[in-house]
């Protein structure tokens, strides 16, 4: 049990432990949902220092360049998994 509700509080079990003897009730200290929105904004910054890094070493022009032609490339891919979607219906 203490395990249990040790795991869904986020938290070891002896924190949870000393918490729970001083106070009535524990709060977890993120909700899976958080931690999930929260690795996403991890991932979302470590793409943008790439993209910064990357734009420094070629320059901007070319980075405007490279970027479009991935949103072109990434735009087809999606028309071809629409059309392919399309054919089974």
């Amino acid at each position: 049990m203490v395990l249990h509700n040790a795991r869904m509080a986020n938290m070891k079990k002896s924190e949870w432990v000393r918490k729970s003897a001083v106070l009535k009730k524990i709060k977890p200290r993120y909700t899976p949902e958080q931690l999930k929105v929260f690795r996403d904004f991890t991932g979302a910054a470590n793409n943008l220092n790439q993209l910064t890094k990357k734009a420094h070493q070629i320059g901007l022009s070319q980075m405007a360049h490279e970027c479009q032609s991935t949103i072109n490339h990434i735009n087809r891919c999606v028309n071809k998994l629409l059309e392919h979607g399309s054919e089974n219906h």
